[in-house]
């Protein structure tokens, strides 16, 4: 017998154009009008990704909100401390699309938000009946979203069928619609030949700007309701029940790899540690290599970072998989000192780099990033101390939260404001206005407007779905 689960995900299983499958009404209604609405939001008011190289606005807050609004209707969830939590985050992030008009934080922000939501209404559902944020979760509601996709796209023929009073009318609907097509085949020419100007009328239905809006008008039709589809089967697999999977322990498996792996690790870091560490006091002491400080900086950063996130993962492997003892502690302990050391280093050189050429978008994120390696080898080290610390979900939580909040730090006007500045007070030593205004318009208190908008190739009148608070912003200096 197949757990509800597999029910759920698996658009193939056997039986499901069945008559005798139950459809709740409220539920079906709820998710196709709301599948539908925000499908037409999208695609008519918007266009579709990246169209004309703009990127929406509070059009994509409206729609996150009314999906958000759909699915706890169709859950009726009694919500819990976790529950209210996750809901308020998806509120918060999908606000940000109306609020700032950072480019790269509304591409980065829409995955994140997809992962959001899905938590939210599934653990609202009841699909999710542990720590929402744990791997085990976040994986099944991984398998969970992709699956109700799909899932659930016969659910509309199913209901037809099991109206047969609704079927026979619409079996005399179509019939009804060729017989008018063939008496209009006979028919118009005939009218056309009695009276010119209704065959002039006529023809000029058939320009070819007239038939060019139309077929697009249809691939805009055909386009919402494919993805109207999607978010139908995903919005009404919330209402079908979910078994509660226990998150099974893992096998333990032999400590001599492991052992062996993480020594010879802290034999090589213990060496590259040491030549950072009277490299970058000569650093300190104005001993640049060839290339200054910007070569310095650059060479070998995104190693260091990419090599520190690589012993997070080995640590975690390590924890996971084997039996904790004394010996393999002390190497965790040594494994994660001597990233942190690593890490130090990165962080200085992005500092030396910042101070040459100032902020920028990817150097902010990569601070942020840095600041969540940083917290994650805090939380390993104290994994160490207690072995029941769930280093993951408050990593995760972590993360999201800090997420939101640089988000709403206004990213773009933050770079422009600490730019000149620093400039302003001689910590930089030149000001790259024209990277300024390839930001987006949060950065006009800080820069002039008129300046901004004859260099910026931001689109100064977009649809609807596109405004934000910065745009309007813009639209007051003029």
């Amino acid at each position: 017998m197949s757990s509800p689960d597999a029910a759920v995900i698996d658009p193939f299983r056997k039986g499901r154009m069945s008559d005798t499958i139950h459809i709740e009404s409220r539920p079906f209604a709820v998710a196709m009008t709301a599948g539908m609405l925000c499908s037409a939001l999208y695609v008519f008011a918007y266009g579709g990704p990246l169209a004309d190289s703009l990127l929406p606005g509070i059009g994509m807050t409206l729609v996150f909100w009314l999906l958000l609004a759909a699915g706890m209707l169709i859950c009726r969830p009694r919500l819990n401390v976790p529950g209210v939590l996750l809901l308020l985050a998806s509120i918060l992030l999908s606000a940000c699309y109306g609020l700032f008009g950072s480019r790269t934080m509304k591409i980065l922000n829409f995955p994140v938000l997809i992962i959001t939501c899905s938590l939210t209404l599934q653990y609202s559902a009841g699909h999710n009946r542990q720590s929402p944020l744990s791997p085990y979760c976040l994986w099944k509601a991984f398998i969970r979203t992709v699956g109700s996709l799909f899932s659930n796209w016969h659910i509309p023929f199913v209901l037809v069928r099991q109206r047969k009073k609704t079927g026979i009318r619409l079996r005399y609907v179509i019939l009804g619609l060729l017989l008018s097509a063939l008496a209009l085949v006979i028919i118009l020419p005939l009218l056309c030949s009695a009276d010119n100007v209704f065959s002039e009328t006529l023809s000029s239905i058939w320009a070819q700007e007239t038939v060019e809006n139309a077929t697009m008008t249809m691939l805009r039709v055909f386009r919402t309701v494919l993805l109207g589809m999607f978010l139908f089967s995903a919005m009404y697999a919330l209402s079908q029940p979910s078994s509660s999977t226990n998150e099974h322990a893992s096998a333990a498996h032999p400590r001599t790899p492991f052992i062996v792996l993480l020594s010879v690790l802290c034999i090589v870091y213990a060496v590259f540690d040491y030549i950072q560490i009277l490299y970058l006091s000569g650093v300190l002491e104005g001993a640049l290599p060839s290339g200054g400080y910007a070569e310095y900086a650059r060479s070998g950063f995104f190693q260091l970072v990419a090599v520190a996130a690589i012993d997070l993962v080995v640590f975690a492997l390590t924890r996971i998989l084997t039996q904790p003892s004394r010996l393999l502690n002390v190497l965790c302990t040594l494994l994660l000192a001597l990233t942190a050391v690593m890490l130090f280093s990165a962080v200085r050189r992005m500092q030396l780099y910042i101070s040459v050429f100032g902020l920028s978008m990817l150097r902010l994120l990569t601070l942020w990033a840095m600041a969540m390696i940083a917290a994650a080898l805090a939380l390993s080290f104290a994994r160490l101390l207690n072995p029941k610390l769930r280093i993951f979900q408050i990593l995760a939580a972590l993360t999201l939260c800090t997420w939101i909040a640089l988000n709403y730090l206004n990213v773009d006007a933050m770079i422009a404001q600490y730019n000149i500045s620093a400039f302003e007070h001689g910590l930089l030593e030149q000001q790259d206005t024209d990277y300024l205004c390839t930001l987006s318009a949060d950065v006009v208190p800080y820069v002039d407007a008129e300046y901004y908008m004859s260099s910026s190739s931001l689109d100064k009148n977009p649809p609807w779905f596109c405004w934000d608070a910065s745009l309007l912003r813009l639209q007051s200096e003029k």
